[in-house]
């Protein structure tokens, strides 16, 4: 048997690794938590015959778990926790062993979706414990086993379980860790009853005092919630500007910030942890119109909360959302692209329509520029791992047709050709073998990724050798080991650090996805509204930027070349081009435009701009 004993702060395991990675983008709040829980407690273990016994660092010490014989203690645990888990739709674990317990109830919560969990800890220490001894994330990314600290009694229970908003189940049940102090359940579960019935009261009245607004046509709108579901990604700076621009038309706007990951992993687990605070934000805002970017109504509120809050839902969606199926009524969806009108209209979206992107960001005077960088491209690859694409065309194994089909288009999308889209090719040769629309989105999505990275890394590595800086955070995995793009890589640029990269570059060169074909992408935009000049693909978009005059149009991969040479050669012709872009996006491009767009085609208005933006 060991006799040492190991401070929390020394068990570094792969677990905790994995656990943290995970929790970063998924649960941010409880990443902060561990990370910050070592001062919460003095915690020590001691591994002993397979068995971890843990222990306060106090005098005298508390004992966690195994202060008698291990292997007894661990099965009055098992029989325990199995009692309390048989027939309960939601388990409050009061203090969860060092972690046994909640070894116990993974498996359960894998093998039963009705069944909930929340795990109530004296201290963030002991929460952090068993995400150093255990790998949860499969767990956790149910959106069904939730981590909280909290009082030990029959109070401190209720509060904690407050945040998650699990106050609609009928079979409840409450274990206790050995250390804990009895908690009386008959007393939990009789508040636990009388917390439900205050809730959906609460509920009801929120939902009743709401008192729609009208929905006449030409209504001016005064107030707006905007639905961040994209934090620290580009979705937020669409969100942003939209934000400021209203701001600036005097229109009280407010952000509600969601999480994409949970989004689209937890669906009306995550909807219902939200919803508290999406009906605080209807109350508080009162909005007569809601917009969110990449998610419909449905992902995001429950249909009477829809139908209560009044307001006109605008969401604004690119392909990232092409297999949306369900809508709801009086739902607007503005597209980025008019292939995906028809597409979102027999899936039934009561008024889909296109409103392009916009400037995130323009720059009210010239941007001079150092010219540091000659050539900048700034964006993700798109494209798949080979560990990912080998597990793609597995899936499809069997299905000698559709392989075929997959093989072939992506064969014709990646040669770069700007007649050739994901859209033309799907509808003029639908894939073979599908079942259903989930499969068919698997098709289209494989399509998009692997023929856009594979134009973007033929026209990059044209010019890789004069002076190409190349930002994106997923190069690395894609490029093979001998591409010349691998000595360009500079990684992922965040987004708060974007707009200065406008001083350094020359020349900023644009290639689209073979999912832009009608609507440009945000870099268009971006990059001219802050004075950067820019040579992009996509001929057709000099609807919105004047050919040769406010950007530079190419065709084909030569011509892409050709033209980085001669303005590499001739930067004052690119300084007059470039800054015609940016008064035309000052003029033309920020989403103040968008706004009156978008309120055309849902029928509304937006008062006259007060002030100006700022960035």
């Amino acid at each position: 048997m060991s006799e040492i004993w190991v401070p929390l702060g020394k068990l570094l395991t792969p677990q905790l690794q994995q656990n943290l990675s995970y929790l970063e983008f998924m649960i941010p709040e409880l990443h902060q938590l561990a990370q910050n829980a070592l001062a919460s407690e003095a915690l020590l273990f001691q591994n002993q015959e397979g068995l971890i016994r843990c222990r306060t660092d106090a005098d005298p010490p508390q004992w966690i778990f195994g202060g008698e014989n291990s292997a007894k203690e661990l099965e009055r645990i098992r029989e325990k926790i199995q009692s309390a888990i048989k027939g309960a739709s939601l388990v409050i674990l009061a203090g969860s062993a060092a972690g046994y317990a909640i070894a116990e109830i993974i498996p359960a919560i894998l093998s039963d979706s009705s069944l909930r969990v929340v795990a109530v800890e004296p201290s963030a220490a002991r929460i952090r414990a068993y995400l150093t001894l255990l790998d949860a994330r499969t767990a956790l990314d149910t959106g069904r086993l939730h981590f909280v600290v909290g009082e030990m009694s029959v109070k401190g229970l209720i509060e904690a379980i407050r945040p998650f908003h699990l106050w609609e189940y009928e079979n409840v049940s409450l274990y206790r860790s050995p250390e804990i102090a009895e908690i009386s359940e008959g007393e939990f579960e009789e508040h636990y009853r009388k917390e439900c019935e205050i809730a959906r009261a609460q509920r009801f009245a929120v939902l009743a005092s709401m008192n729609p607004v009208s929905h006449e046509s030409g209504r001016t709108i005064e107030r707006v919630l905007l639905l961040n579901c994209w934090p620290g990604a580009p979705g937020e700076a669409h969100i942003q500007a939209i934000h400021r621009a209203l701001q600036a038309r005097g229109v009280k706007s407010a952000v509600l910030p969601f999480n994409r990951y949970r989004i689209e992993g937890q669906g009306d687990e995550y909807r219902r942890l939200m919803e508290p605070r999406l009906l605080d934000a209807l109350e508080k805002t009162r909005p007569d119109l809601i917009v969110s970017y990449g998610y419909h109504g449905h992902q995001l509120a429950q249909r009477d909360l829809f139908a209560a809050s009044g307001a006109v839902w605008l969401q604004t969606v690119s392909n990232i959302a092409y297999y949306d199926t369900e809508f709801y009524h009086a739902e607007h969806t503005a597209l980025i692209d008019r292939h995906l009108i028809s597409i979102f209209a027999r899936r039934g979206a009561p008024h889909p329509f296109f409103a392009p992107l916009m400037a995130d960001y323009a720059s009210p005077r010239p941007m001079p520029t150092n010219r540091q960088f000659p050539i900048v491209f700034v964006g993700n690859s798109l494209g798949l791992s080979p560990q990912a694409a080998s597990e793609f065309f597995n899936r499809w194994r069997g299905r000698d047709g559709l392989l075929d089909y997959i093989k072939r288009a992506e064969t014709a999308l990646s040669a770069f050709d700007p007649d050739i889209n994901l859209y033309q090719t799907m509808s003029a040769e639908p894939p073979p073998q599908i079942g259903g629309l989930e499969e068919e989105y698997a098709v289209f999505r494989y399509l998009l990724c692997q023929g856009s990275a594979a134009r973007r890394r033929r026209l990059l590595e044209r010019i890789a050798p004069l002076g190409l800086v190349l930002f994106g955070g997923d190069w690395a995995n894609y490029l093979p080991p001998d591409s010349p793009l691998r000595g360009c890589l500079r990684g992922h640029l965040p987004l708060r650090d974007e707009p200065k990269i406008f001083s350094h570059g020359h020349i900023f060169v644009n290639i689209h996805s073979v999912g832009h074909v009608t609507g440009p992408n945000m870099r268009f935009f971006n990059a001219a509204g802050m004075g950067g000049f820019q040579i992009s693909d996509g001929p057709e978009f000099g609807v919105y930027y004047e050919p040769d005059s406010e950007m530079i149009y190419y065709r084909t991969e030569s011509e892409f070349a050709e033209r980085v040479r001669y303005y590499l050669a001739h930067p004052q012709e690119a300084d007059e081009i470039r800054e015609r872009a940016r008064l035309r996006t000052l003029r033309d491009w920020t989403y103040q435009r968008w706004i009156d767009w978008v309120c055309g085609e849902i029928g509304l208005q937006a008062p006259p701009i007060r002030q100006k933006e700022t960035l």
